[in-house]
C-alpha cells in the first residue's frame, strides 16, 4: 500500500500541490547531495598531491590530526549521506531519525568546529603564544561548543517526532505550508548554530587584525609596511573571513525560507561542503607558514 502525504497521520490537511512540492524538493535535495559529494571527491583528488607533500611528511600535532580528522569525516559524512537521502539506507523508527539529528549535528558541529580550532590557531600563532590570548580563544571557542551542544540535545528532544517514514524512509521532517504558527526546533538550531559560527570567525578575524602592529615595520605606511609574511596571513584571512560569511549567511537564508520543506538540507548538502573545501585549500596552501610572523 502506498501513503501519500495527505494519508499520513497526524498532519494537517495538505493540499496536492504541497504534497508535489515536497516530493519534488526531496528530489532536488538528494540530486544536490549527490554534487556534494561530487565535490568533496574532487577536491580530494585535486589536492592530494598537496596533501601528500606538504601534510603527511610534517610531524604528528593538533594541526595535522585536525586537518586530517576534517577531511576525511566530511568525505565519510557526506557519502552517508547520499545513502539515507537516496533511501539505500531507509529510517524505520523515530529513535532512528533520533540517533540521526544527534549524529548530523556531531558531524556539523566537528566539520565547522575543526575549521575554527585552525583558524583560532593561526591567530594564537600570530599572538607568538600570549597567555591572554590563549585565555580568550579559549573561552570565545568554548562558548561556542557549549552553544552547539546545547541546541543539538534541544533538537533531539523537540524534532524527532516531525518525520513522515511511512512515506520516505528518509529524516526530513514536513509541516502544512498552511501551519505558519510556529517554527522549527531543527530551523532554530540551524540557525544559532551558523550564527554563533560565524560570531566565533570575526572574533578570531579580530585578533588577526588587532595583531597587525606587531608586524608593522614602519618602512612605509600602510600594507606595505608589513612584512612578506604578515601580508599572507591577512590576505589569506581576509579572503577566508569573505567566504566564511557568505557560506554562512546562505545557510541562515536556507533554513529561513524553507524550515518546512526540504530544501533547508541545502545547507548541510552543498553550502558546508564547498566552506570545508575552500577551508582545507587555504590551509593546504599555507602548510609551509611558519609559527609567528617574527620567524620571517
Amino acid at each position: 500500500m502506498v501513503i501519500t502525504l495527505a494519508q499520513a497521520p497526524e498532519l494537517a490537511p495538505i493540499s496536492f500541490d504541497e504534497e508535489t512540492e515536497f516530493l519534488s524538493q526531496l528530489m532536488t535535495t538528494r540530486y544536490v547531495a549527490l554534487c556534494g559529494l561530487v565535490i568533496v571527491l574532487y577536491d580530494w583528488i585535486i589536492t592530494l598531491e598537496e596533501e601528500v607533500n606538504g601534510i603527511w611528511p610534517a610531524k604528528w600535532s593538533a594541526t595535522k590530526a585536525i586537518f586530517l580528522l576534517n577531511r576525511y569525516i566530511t568525505l565519510a559524512s557526506q557519502l552517508a549521506m547520499i545513502v539515507h537521502f537516496t533511501g539505500l539506507s531507509p529510517a524505520h523508527s523515530h529513535i532512528t531519525c533520533a540517533f540521526y539529528i544527534v549524529g548530523y549535528g556531531v558531524v556539523v558541529f566537528f566539520m565547522l568546529a575543526s575549521v575554527h580550532v585552525l583558524v583560532l590557531l593561526r591567530a594564537w600563532a600570530i599572538w607568538n603564544r600570549q597567555p591572554w590570548i590563549t585565555i580568550s580563544l579559549t573561552a570565545a571557542y568554548i562558548i561556542y561548543a557549549i552553544i552547539c551542544i546545547a541546541l543539538i540535545v534541544y533538537s533531539t528532544a523537540t524534532a524527532a517526532d516531525s518525520f513522515i517514514l511511512n512515506i520516505h524512509g528518509t529524516c526530513i521532517s514536513f509541516t502544512a505550508l498552511s501551519e505558519l504558527d510556529h517554527y522549527s526546533d531543527t530551523g532554530r538550531q540551524d540557525l544559532m548554530e551558523n550564527l554563533s559560527s560565524l560570531v566565533l570567525e570575526y572574533v578570531s578575524f579580530g585578533f588577526t587584525l588587532a595583531s597587525i602592529s606587531r608586524s608593522y615595520t614602519g618602512v612605509a605606511p600602510g600594507f606595505r609596511a608589513l612584512q612578506p609574511l604578515a601580508r599572507r596571513l591577512y590576505l589569506s584571512a581576509l579572503v577566508y573571513i569573505s567566504f566564511s560569511t557568505v557560506c554562512h549567511i546562505f545557510n541562515m537564508v536556507m533554513w529561513g525560507l524553507f524550515w518546512k520543506l526540504p530544501y533547508n538540507m541545502l545547507a548541510v548538502t552543498y553550502a558546508h561542503v564547498f566552506f570545508e573545501s575552500f577551508a582545507r585549500l587555504l590551509w593546504l596552501k599555507g602548510a609551509s607558514i611558519p609559527a609567528s610572523p617574527a620567524a620571517s
